[in-house]
């Protein structure tokens, strides 16, 4: 899947973003080039840029250190726009359970626009209601790998109970289809606060056969993307070539 996605970035749009930011130490060095060290919590960037190794100093002088490793989202016949974001993976240590996840430390970036929107905070509520208008194509080529994922395995979103009743109308159930639409993204200055203003893709889940159909709400955000299988480790993403076709 990840190759796949790389590949998808051919038919293109603009600049590739590893142009302006070559190496993982340099898109590293961008998403952490605001944050503050503390007496609580300290960080570096590690294996050239492709991971940060955060230090939690406890009261009682114990110590606890936290890997996070540099993903990549790519977005769909738009080089020039990425998804990036240090991400801790699931481990088995209990200790680490509640730092699975995203961390502070990643962005949404397009360098033909020269822009930067951080994964918390009010970063989109920056943009006029023109810039944002004109973000929010890239925003759904961006999300629509994930609604793909969705409408292929439904199951795996918690979207099988609306097959489930469709199923129920039917003496003989046949092949139900699922199909996820992204209907709306929500953000810039109209955002509605969810997980500290992150950036929504409001989504309708429709799930039938014939004349019979269900539709319920979904919703996903930049979380989900950095924690799915379309983000690619930066080494990877590096590795690859950058795209030198432009659009017609």
């Amino acid at each position: 899947m990840n190759a796949a996605v790389l590949c998808l970035c051919a038919a293109i749009a603009g600049a590739d973003a590893r142009e302006t930011l070559p190496t993982p130490q340099a898109l590293s060095e961008l998403l952490t080039r605001d944050a503050e060290q503390s007496e609580l919590v300290t960080w570096k960037i590690v294996d050239d840029g492709a991971a940060i190794e955060s230090t939690i100093h406890r009261e009682d002088g114990e110590k606890q250190t936290i890997i996070s490793h540099l993903v990549i989202v790519p977005c769909p016949g738009r080089p020039n726009l990425i998804l990036a974001g240090h991400v801790v993976p699931p481990s088995d240590d209990e200790a680490l359970a509640s730092y699975v996840g995203p961390t502070n430390f990643g962005a949404l970036i397009d360098v033909d626009q020269n822009l930067v929107l951080g994964l918390r905070g009010q970063d989109s509520a920056a943009l006029t209601l023109r810039a944002w208008e004109d973000l929010t194509p890239a925003l759904k080529d961006l999300a629509q790998p994930f609604a793909d994922l969705v409408t292929a395995h439904p199951e795996r979103f918690g979207q099988e109970k609306t097959t489930d009743e469709v199923k129920r109308t039917f003496i003989n159930p046949p092949q139900i289809q699922t199909r996820c639409i992204i209907n709306e993204v929500i953000g810039g200055r109209g955002a509605v606060a969810r997980r500290n203003a992150d950036i929504i893709f409001a989504c309708s889940v429709l799930s039938g056969h014939g004349d019979r159909n269900l539709s319920r709400r979904y919703a996903f955000g930049f979380k989900e993307l950095l924690t799915s299988e379309l983000a690619i480790p930066a080494k990877q993403y590096f590795a690859a070539k950058p795209t030198q076709e432009k659009a017609e």
